[in-house]
Order: C-alpha cells, then sequence, then structure tokens
C-alpha cells in the first residue's frame, strides 16, 4: 500500500560527489598554497631587500676608495706639476743672481726663457729695486710701476717661489697663477724679484 504523505513530496537522496564542498569554500589544500605563496613572497622580499642594501653598501665603499686613489693622484700629479715649474723658475732665477747679470744680459736671459716650459710660457721676469722690468714678452707703459705691483710686494717677502692668487694676465688673456721670490746679489743685498706666470 501506498503511503500517502500529506503535501509533501518524498525526500530525495542527495548524492555525494567528491570535492564539491570545495566549490562551496576554500579547502584545506587551497589555504596551504595560498599560505606557501605568500611566505615565499615576503622570504623573496625580504632575500631582495638584503641583496639591495648589501650591494648598496658594497658599491659605497668601492666609490669611496676609488675616490680616495683618484685623489690621491691628482694631489701627486699637482705636486709633481708644481715641483717643475718651481724648481724651472728657481733655477732661472739661480742663474741671473749668480750670474750677476743686468742690463743687456739679463734682458737677453729673460728672452731667452720665453717658451722654453710649457708651464711658463712668458718665462721668468725681473722687477728690480730701481723700478725696472725685464720682461721677455710684456712691454709696459710709462705710467707702469713695478714697485707696487702685488707680485713684487709678496715677491720681496719670500727667499724661495711661492704661489700668489689666481688672476686675469692681460697679455695672455687668461687666468694664471704667479710665483715670485726675492732676487738677491751675490754680496746678498736683495736686487728686486723674480716670478712667472
Amino acid at each position: 500500500m501506498k503511503l500517502k504523505h500529506m503535501g509533501k513530496k518524498p525526500a530525495r537522496a542527495e548524492k555525494v560527489i567528491p570535492g564539491a564542498s570545495r566549490r562551496r569554500g576554500m579547502g584545506v589544500m587551497g589555504k596551504l598554497a595560498t599560505a606557501i605563496v605568500v611566505c615565499v613572497s615576503i622570504a623573496m622580499v625580504a632575500l631582495l631587500l638584503i641583496v639591495y642594501i648589501q650591494m648598496s653598501s658594497a658599491l659605497l665603499e668601492k666609490s669611496e676608495e676609488l675616490l680616495d686613489t683618484t685623489t690621491d693622484m691628482t694631489v701627486q700629479e699637482t705636486n709633481a706639476f708644481l715641483g717643475r715649474v718651481l724648481s724651472t723658475l728657481t733655477a732661472q732665477r739661480d742663474t741671473i743672481q749668480y750670474g750677476e747679470l743686468d742690463g743687456p744680459e739679463l734682458r737677453s736671459y729673460v728672452k731667452h726663457t720665453v717658451g722654453m716650459n710649457k708651464e711658463c710660457p712668458a718665462g721668468i721676469y725681473v722687477g728690480l729695486i730701481n723700478g725696472k722690468l725685464y720682461h721677455g714678452t710684456f712691454v709696459p707703459d710709462a705710467s707702469f710701476d713695478v714697485l707696487s705691483r702685488s707680485w713684487y710686494q709678496e715677491g720681496l717677502k719670500s727667499d724661495s717661489f711661492f704661489l700668489s692668487d689666481a688672476y686675469f694676465d692681460e697679455a695672455s688673456r687668461s687666468m694664471v697663477v704667479g710665483a715670485s721670490a726675492t732676487l738677491y746679489a751675490k754680496s746678498g743685498k736683495v736686487r728686486g724679484v723674480a716670478a712667472g706666470d
């Protein structure tokens, strides 16, 4: 006999489909995979950050070493350059001093020094205490006063050549640095100043 359910349909047997619960939400495998991806991403970012910091530090250290080396080499080259220039000027001044060059001999020798040294193309020039200027390339006008020039005044204060501040040289139309020193007679008396640009 058939029983009638009162207005209700008989319940259907539900079919169990493997993996159906996974469709409704993330399963254990999905959650595990997500956690692994997040952890690996964090580890990669941390690793890249560590590599970046280490490389930056190494590059900075190498840059500082290179800068120190380059600076040291530049200082050595500059000192060598100045040594050559100043020793040339000293030798030329000593030739004038010990040879007691004066008048035509001094003028001839000063002209002889023009172009001898590429660092001092105008050669050595001399200002004597009597106000005369001996220069190989510059011819002053009547108003030129050797004794009031800064190179002359400063040169009287130094037995060895020293460098002046840079200034604009009218003759060469360029910035130059002068060097000057006291010029003596054999007797030790001051004759004037020897200089070069």
